[in-house]
Protein backbone atom coordinates (compact mmCIF):
# COMPACT_ATOMS: atom_id res chain seq x y z
CA UNK A 1 0.00 0.00 0.00
CA UNK A 2 1.32 3.41 -0.93
CA UNK A 3 1.28 5.92 1.89
CA UNK A 4 0.84 9.63 1.50
CA UNK A 5 2.60 12.48 3.17
CA UNK A 6 1.06 15.91 3.81
CA UNK A 7 3.52 17.90 1.70
CA UNK A 8 2.69 18.24 -1.98
CA UNK A 9 6.09 17.39 -3.35
CA UNK A 10 6.48 14.12 -1.45
CA UNK A 11 3.30 12.53 -2.87
CA UNK A 12 3.93 9.47 -5.06
CA UNK A 13 2.63 9.71 -8.60
CA UNK A 14 0.39 6.64 -8.05
CA UNK A 15 -1.50 8.55 -5.38
CA UNK A 16 -2.03 11.78 -7.35
CA UNK A 17 -4.66 13.97 -5.66
CA UNK A 18 -5.60 15.27 -9.12
CA UNK A 19 -6.77 11.75 -10.06
CA UNK A 20 -9.04 11.36 -7.03
CA UNK A 21 -12.42 12.98 -6.45
CA UNK A 22 -11.96 16.31 -4.63
CA UNK A 23 -12.56 16.49 -0.92
CA UNK A 24 -11.84 12.83 -0.17
CA UNK A 25 -8.96 13.56 2.20
CA UNK A 26 -9.11 15.85 5.20
CA UNK A 27 -6.20 18.30 5.51
CA UNK A 28 -3.81 17.42 8.30
CA UNK A 29 -1.86 20.36 9.75
CA UNK A 30 1.32 19.26 11.55
CA UNK A 31 4.02 21.66 12.69
CA UNK A 32 6.47 20.68 9.92
CA UNK A 33 3.75 21.30 7.35
CA UNK A 34 2.77 24.63 8.92
CA UNK A 35 6.40 25.80 8.97
CA UNK A 36 7.05 24.57 5.44
CA UNK A 37 3.93 26.27 4.07
CA UNK A 38 4.75 29.47 5.92
CA UNK A 39 8.26 29.55 4.46
CA UNK A 40 6.95 28.87 0.96
CA UNK A 41 4.32 31.61 1.15
CA UNK A 42 6.97 33.95 2.59
CA UNK A 43 9.13 33.38 -0.51
CA UNK A 44 6.19 34.37 -2.72
CA UNK A 45 5.86 37.60 -0.72
CA UNK A 46 9.58 38.25 -1.15
CA UNK A 47 9.30 37.56 -4.89
CA UNK A 48 6.55 40.21 -5.15
CA UNK A 49 8.83 42.73 -3.43
CA UNK A 50 11.70 41.73 -5.70
CA UNK A 51 9.67 42.42 -8.83
CA UNK A 52 8.88 45.92 -7.58
CA UNK A 53 12.53 46.67 -6.73
CA UNK A 54 13.77 45.33 -10.06
CA UNK A 55 11.11 47.21 -12.04
CA UNK A 56 12.14 50.56 -10.57
CA UNK A 57 15.89 49.73 -10.31
CA UNK A 58 15.91 50.43 -6.58
CA UNK A 59 18.85 49.51 -4.37
CA UNK A 60 17.92 46.82 -1.85
CA UNK A 61 21.04 46.56 0.34
CA UNK A 62 19.79 49.20 2.74
CA UNK A 63 17.20 49.63 5.47
CA UNK A 64 14.40 50.23 3.00
CA UNK A 65 15.24 47.07 1.05
CA UNK A 66 15.59 44.89 4.13
CA UNK A 67 12.36 46.31 5.59
CA UNK A 68 10.48 45.68 2.33
CA UNK A 69 11.74 42.09 2.10
CA UNK A 70 10.82 41.42 5.73
CA UNK A 71 7.38 42.92 5.16
CA UNK A 72 6.83 40.76 2.07
CA UNK A 73 7.98 37.63 3.89
CA UNK A 74 5.81 38.48 6.90
CA UNK A 75 2.75 39.07 4.72
CA UNK A 76 3.29 35.74 3.00
CA UNK A 77 3.67 33.89 6.30
CA UNK A 78 0.50 35.44 7.70
CA UNK A 79 -1.38 34.57 4.49
CA UNK A 80 -0.21 30.98 4.91
CA UNK A 81 -1.57 30.80 8.48
CA UNK A 82 -4.90 32.30 7.46
CA UNK A 83 -5.24 29.97 4.48
CA UNK A 84 -4.31 26.96 6.61
CA UNK A 85 -7.09 27.79 9.06
CA UNK A 86 -9.67 28.14 6.29
CA UNK A 87 -8.66 25.25 4.05
CA UNK A 88 -10.06 21.82 4.84
CA UNK A 89 -9.22 19.77 1.74
CA UNK A 90 -5.81 18.15 1.38
CA UNK A 91 -6.22 18.03 -2.41
CA UNK A 92 -6.84 21.75 -2.77
CA UNK A 93 -4.00 22.50 -0.35
CA UNK A 94 -1.70 20.33 -2.48
CA UNK A 95 -2.61 22.29 -5.58
CA UNK A 96 -2.00 25.58 -3.78
CA UNK A 97 1.44 24.35 -2.76
CA UNK A 98 2.12 23.49 -6.38
CA UNK A 99 1.16 27.02 -7.43
CA UNK A 100 3.40 28.51 -4.75
CA UNK A 101 6.32 26.35 -5.88
CA UNK A 102 5.62 27.34 -9.50
CA UNK A 103 5.51 31.06 -8.71
CA UNK A 104 8.86 30.90 -6.92
CA UNK A 105 10.64 29.04 -9.73
CA UNK A 106 9.10 31.37 -12.33
CA UNK A 107 10.39 34.36 -10.38
CA UNK A 108 13.93 32.95 -10.29
CA UNK A 109 13.75 32.07 -13.98
CA UNK A 110 12.66 35.64 -14.73
CA UNK A 111 15.57 37.13 -12.78
CA UNK A 112 18.16 34.73 -14.17
CA UNK A 113 17.01 35.50 -17.71
CA UNK A 114 17.50 39.23 -16.99
CA UNK A 115 20.98 38.83 -15.57
CA UNK A 116 22.04 36.25 -18.14
CA UNK A 117 20.88 38.33 -21.09
CA UNK A 118 22.64 41.41 -19.67
CA UNK A 119 25.92 39.47 -19.67
CA UNK A 120 25.44 38.03 -23.15
CA UNK A 121 24.70 41.42 -24.75
CA UNK A 122 27.60 42.98 -22.82
CA UNK A 123 25.55 45.40 -20.72
CA UNK A 124 26.46 44.37 -17.18
CA UNK A 125 30.25 44.52 -17.48
CA UNK A 126 30.72 46.91 -20.38
CA UNK A 127 33.81 49.12 -20.33
CA UNK A 128 33.86 52.04 -17.90
CA UNK A 129 36.80 54.16 -19.00
CA UNK A 130 37.28 55.89 -15.67
CA UNK A 131 37.75 52.39 -14.17
CA UNK A 132 40.41 51.45 -16.72
CA UNK A 133 42.32 54.64 -16.01
CA UNK A 134 42.39 54.10 -12.23
CA UNK A 135 45.09 52.28 -10.30
CA UNK A 136 43.81 48.95 -8.91
CA UNK A 137 44.93 50.08 -5.45
CA UNK A 138 42.62 53.09 -5.72
CA UNK A 139 39.57 51.13 -6.91
CA UNK A 140 36.67 50.06 -4.78
CA UNK A 141 36.30 46.27 -4.51
CA UNK A 142 33.25 46.37 -6.81
CA UNK A 143 35.03 48.50 -9.41
CA UNK A 144 37.95 46.07 -9.40
CA UNK A 145 35.62 43.09 -9.89
CA UNK A 146 33.63 44.81 -12.65
CA UNK A 147 36.83 45.76 -14.51
CA UNK A 148 38.10 42.19 -14.23
CA UNK A 149 34.88 40.65 -15.60
CA UNK A 150 34.56 43.29 -18.31
CA UNK A 151 38.12 42.81 -19.55
CA UNK A 152 37.10 39.88 -21.76
CA UNK A 153 33.70 39.41 -23.35
CA UNK A 154 34.01 35.62 -23.58
CA UNK A 155 34.05 35.10 -19.82
CA UNK A 156 30.94 37.16 -19.15
CA UNK A 157 29.13 35.68 -22.17
CA UNK A 158 29.66 32.12 -20.92
CA UNK A 159 28.50 33.19 -17.44
CA UNK A 160 25.39 34.67 -19.02
CA UNK A 161 24.68 31.51 -21.03
CA UNK A 162 24.83 29.46 -17.82
CA UNK A 163 22.27 31.76 -16.19
CA UNK A 164 20.02 31.70 -19.28
CA UNK A 165 20.17 27.89 -19.34
CA UNK A 166 19.16 27.75 -15.67
CA UNK A 167 16.23 30.08 -16.42
CA UNK A 168 15.06 27.97 -19.37
CA UNK A 169 15.25 24.77 -17.33
CA UNK A 170 13.45 26.32 -14.35
CA UNK A 171 10.57 27.41 -16.57
CA UNK A 172 9.44 23.78 -17.00
CA UNK A 173 8.42 21.44 -14.18
CA UNK A 174 10.15 18.36 -15.55
CA UNK A 175 13.52 20.15 -15.83
CA UNK A 176 13.16 22.38 -12.76
CA UNK A 177 15.45 20.24 -10.58
CA UNK A 178 18.24 20.34 -13.18
CA UNK A 179 17.71 24.09 -13.59
CA UNK A 180 17.94 24.60 -9.83
CA UNK A 181 21.23 22.64 -9.74
CA UNK A 182 22.68 24.85 -12.50
CA UNK A 183 21.35 27.92 -10.68
CA UNK A 184 22.94 26.94 -7.36
CA UNK A 185 26.31 26.32 -9.02
CA UNK A 186 26.25 29.87 -10.40
CA UNK A 187 24.62 31.59 -7.42
CA UNK A 188 27.07 30.32 -4.80
CA UNK A 189 29.89 32.05 -6.68
CA UNK A 190 27.79 35.20 -7.23
CA UNK A 191 26.81 35.47 -3.56
CA UNK A 192 30.44 35.11 -2.46
CA UNK A 193 31.49 37.74 -4.99
CA UNK A 194 28.78 40.16 -3.83
CA UNK A 195 29.74 39.84 -0.17
CA UNK A 196 33.51 39.89 -0.50
CA UNK A 197 33.65 42.57 -3.21
CA UNK A 198 30.93 44.71 -1.64
CA UNK A 199 28.52 44.54 -4.59
CA UNK A 200 25.23 46.14 -3.46
CA UNK A 201 22.94 43.25 -4.39
CA UNK A 202 23.83 40.96 -1.51
CA UNK A 203 20.27 40.70 -0.22
CA UNK A 204 18.53 39.49 -3.35
CA UNK A 205 21.39 37.32 -4.59
CA UNK A 206 21.17 35.48 -1.25
CA UNK A 207 17.40 35.23 -1.67
CA UNK A 208 17.84 33.71 -5.14
CA UNK A 209 20.14 31.11 -3.59
CA UNK A 210 17.52 30.25 -0.94
CA UNK A 211 14.82 30.05 -3.60
CA UNK A 212 16.95 27.66 -5.64
CA UNK A 213 17.22 25.39 -2.61
CA UNK A 214 13.44 25.60 -2.17
CA UNK A 215 12.86 24.56 -5.79
CA UNK A 216 15.06 21.52 -5.10
CA UNK A 217 13.28 20.65 -1.85
CA UNK A 218 10.79 18.23 -3.50
CA UNK A 219 13.77 16.10 -4.55
CA UNK A 220 15.62 16.37 -1.24
CA UNK A 221 15.05 12.70 -0.35
CA UNK A 222 16.22 11.56 -3.78
CA UNK A 223 19.42 13.62 -3.50
CA UNK A 224 20.03 12.27 0.00
CA UNK A 225 19.74 8.66 -1.18
CA UNK A 226 21.86 9.30 -4.26
CA UNK A 227 24.77 10.96 -2.44
CA UNK A 228 24.62 9.61 1.11
CA UNK A 229 22.09 6.79 1.31
CA UNK A 230 21.95 3.18 0.22
CA UNK A 231 19.66 1.38 -2.16
CA UNK A 232 17.86 2.59 -5.28
CA UNK A 233 16.98 6.24 -5.70
CA UNK A 234 13.21 6.64 -5.30
CA UNK A 235 11.26 7.80 -8.36
CA UNK A 236 10.49 11.46 -8.73
CA UNK A 237 7.18 12.51 -7.20
CA UNK A 238 5.27 15.59 -8.24
CA UNK A 239 1.68 16.62 -8.79
CA UNK A 240 0.89 16.04 -12.44
CA UNK A 241 -1.22 18.55 -14.31
CA UNK A 242 -4.18 16.77 -15.92
CA UNK A 243 -3.70 16.35 -19.66
CA UNK A 244 -6.12 17.28 -22.39
CA UNK A 245 -6.96 20.73 -21.10
CA UNK A 246 -6.14 23.23 -23.82
CA UNK A 247 -6.85 26.26 -21.63
CA UNK A 248 -4.41 25.10 -18.97
CA UNK A 249 -1.77 24.37 -21.59
CA UNK A 250 -2.26 27.77 -23.22
CA UNK A 251 -1.88 29.51 -19.86
CA UNK A 252 1.28 27.52 -19.12
CA UNK A 253 2.74 28.42 -22.51
CA UNK A 254 1.90 32.09 -21.97
CA UNK A 255 3.54 32.03 -18.53
CA UNK A 256 6.73 30.46 -19.88
CA UNK A 257 6.93 33.00 -22.70
CA UNK A 258 6.33 35.82 -20.21
CA UNK A 259 9.07 34.56 -17.91
CA UNK A 260 11.69 34.01 -20.62
CA UNK A 261 10.96 36.45 -23.44
CA UNK A 262 9.84 39.56 -21.55
CA UNK A 263 12.97 40.01 -19.38
CA UNK A 264 15.28 39.27 -22.32
CA UNK A 265 13.51 41.84 -24.52
CA UNK A 266 13.62 44.42 -21.72
CA UNK A 267 17.37 44.00 -21.25
CA UNK A 268 18.08 44.22 -24.98
CA UNK A 269 15.99 47.42 -25.14
CA UNK A 270 17.90 48.96 -22.22
CA UNK A 271 21.22 47.95 -23.76
CA UNK A 272 20.26 49.71 -26.99
CA UNK A 273 19.26 52.83 -25.03
CA UNK A 274 22.64 52.90 -23.29
CA UNK A 275 24.54 52.52 -26.56
CA UNK A 276 26.02 49.14 -25.70
CA UNK A 277 25.82 47.93 -29.30
CA UNK A 278 27.89 50.73 -30.80
CA UNK A 279 30.75 53.06 -29.94
CA UNK A 280 30.23 56.82 -30.21
CA UNK A 281 32.90 59.24 -31.35
CA UNK A 282 33.15 60.78 -27.91
CA UNK A 283 33.24 57.55 -25.96
CA UNK A 284 36.53 57.03 -24.13
CA UNK A 285 39.14 58.65 -21.89
CA UNK A 286 40.58 61.99 -23.06
CA UNK A 287 43.56 63.96 -21.79
CA UNK A 288 42.93 67.71 -21.63
CA UNK A 289 45.51 69.65 -23.63
CA UNK A 290 44.13 73.14 -23.06
CA UNK A 291 41.08 74.97 -21.69
CA UNK A 292 40.61 78.53 -22.89
CA UNK A 293 37.94 81.05 -21.98
CA UNK A 294 35.62 80.84 -19.05
CA UNK A 295 37.97 82.44 -16.57
CA UNK A 296 38.07 82.20 -12.80
CA UNK A 297 34.66 81.33 -11.39
CA UNK A 298 33.28 80.64 -14.87
CA UNK A 299 34.09 76.94 -15.31
CA UNK A 300 31.60 74.15 -14.59
CA UNK A 301 34.42 72.43 -12.66
CA UNK A 302 36.95 74.71 -11.03
CA UNK A 303 40.63 73.85 -11.25
CA UNK A 304 43.03 72.58 -13.88
CA UNK A 305 41.26 69.90 -15.92
CA UNK A 306 43.41 66.78 -16.35
CA UNK A 307 41.08 64.38 -18.11
CA UNK A 308 37.52 63.98 -19.35
CA UNK A 309 35.75 60.62 -19.53
CA UNK A 310 32.73 60.09 -21.80
CA UNK A 311 30.91 56.89 -20.84
CA UNK A 312 28.09 54.82 -22.27
CA UNK A 313 24.73 55.83 -20.88
CA UNK A 314 25.12 59.59 -21.48
CA UNK A 315 27.27 60.50 -18.52
CA UNK A 316 30.92 61.18 -17.81
CA UNK A 317 33.52 62.70 -15.49
CA UNK A 318 35.95 65.60 -15.36
CA UNK A 319 39.18 64.72 -13.55
CA UNK A 320 40.83 67.55 -11.61
CA UNK A 321 43.81 66.24 -9.68
CA UNK A 322 42.48 63.55 -7.34
CA UNK A 323 38.93 64.85 -7.67
CA UNK A 324 36.48 63.38 -10.17
CA UNK A 325 33.28 65.32 -10.94
CA UNK A 326 30.38 63.51 -12.60
CA UNK A 327 28.18 65.09 -15.27
CA UNK A 328 25.27 64.07 -17.50
CA UNK A 329 25.30 64.78 -21.20
CA UNK A 330 23.23 65.04 -24.35
CA UNK A 331 24.84 64.99 -27.78
CA UNK A 332 24.02 64.50 -31.44
CA UNK A 333 26.84 62.66 -33.17
CA UNK A 334 25.67 63.56 -36.68
CA UNK A 335 25.18 67.27 -35.94
CA UNK A 336 28.23 67.51 -33.68
CA UNK A 337 26.26 69.19 -30.87
CA UNK A 338 27.00 68.61 -27.21
CA UNK A 339 25.58 69.65 -23.84
CA UNK A 340 27.07 68.75 -20.45
CA UNK A 341 25.01 69.46 -17.35
CA UNK A 342 24.40 68.63 -13.69
CA UNK A 343 28.06 68.79 -12.70
CA UNK A 344 27.78 67.25 -9.23
CA UNK A 345 24.45 69.07 -8.97
CA UNK A 346 22.82 68.97 -5.54
CA UNK A 347 19.60 67.03 -5.11
CA UNK A 348 16.66 68.87 -6.62
CA UNK A 349 18.75 70.99 -9.00
CA UNK A 350 17.56 71.32 -12.60
CA UNK A 351 19.46 71.57 -15.86
CA UNK A 352 18.50 75.26 -16.02
CA UNK A 353 20.32 76.27 -12.86
CA UNK A 354 23.28 77.69 -14.74
CA UNK A 355 25.37 74.52 -14.54
CA UNK A 356 24.93 73.62 -18.21
CA UNK A 357 27.76 73.73 -20.77
CA UNK A 358 26.56 73.52 -24.38
CA UNK A 359 28.09 73.88 -27.83
CA UNK A 360 29.62 71.89 -30.66
CA UNK A 361 32.43 69.37 -31.01
CA UNK A 362 34.61 68.00 -33.78
CA UNK A 363 37.14 65.19 -33.99
CA UNK A 364 40.24 64.68 -36.11
CA UNK A 365 42.08 61.43 -35.57
CA UNK A 366 42.67 61.18 -31.83
CA UNK A 367 42.02 64.88 -31.25
CA UNK A 368 38.78 66.38 -29.93
CA UNK A 369 37.84 70.06 -30.00
CA UNK A 370 34.87 71.46 -28.05
CA UNK A 371 33.51 74.98 -28.59
CA UNK A 372 30.91 75.76 -25.95
CA UNK A 373 29.60 78.39 -23.58
CA UNK A 374 29.07 78.33 -19.84
CA UNK A 375 27.15 81.03 -17.94
CA UNK A 376 27.22 83.12 -21.13
CA UNK A 377 31.02 82.93 -21.40
CA UNK A 378 32.74 81.21 -24.39
CA UNK A 379 34.72 78.13 -23.49
CA UNK A 380 37.04 76.03 -25.67
CA UNK A 381 38.55 72.65 -24.73
CA UNK A 382 41.24 70.73 -26.62
CA UNK A 383 41.65 67.01 -25.80
CA UNK A 384 43.63 63.96 -26.94
CA UNK A 385 42.20 60.43 -26.82
CA UNK A 386 43.89 57.91 -24.51
CA UNK A 387 41.30 55.12 -24.49
CA UNK A 388 40.11 53.08 -26.27
CA UNK A 389 43.40 52.19 -27.78
CA UNK A 390 45.21 49.05 -26.78
CA UNK A 391 42.36 48.22 -24.39
CA UNK A 392 39.71 45.93 -25.88
CA UNK A 393 36.48 44.40 -24.67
Amino acid sequence: MITTRPHLMSRPVDDEPSLRPPGTTRLSRTWPVVIGDGAAFALVGVAAVGLVFETFDWWSDNRAGISAVCAGAGAGAVASLVYGRLEGSAERAARVRLWVWTLVRFFIAFEMMRYGTAKVVGMQFYTRYYFLDTRPADMTPMALAWTFFGRTYGYQAISGVVEICSAALLAFRRTAALGACVLLAAMVNIVLLNFFYDVPIKLFSSIYLVMGLYVLSPDARRFWVFFLGEGPVPPRAYLAVPSGRSTRRALSTFAVVLVLVLPAADIVHKAAQRGVFHTDRLEGAWTVVAVTGGGAGHLPVEGAWDKVYFEKGDYGFVQVGARRVRFDMEFDDAAGSLRLFDFDAPKGATVNDGRSMGGTFSTEGRRLHIDASYEGQPLSVELTRELPGEVSR
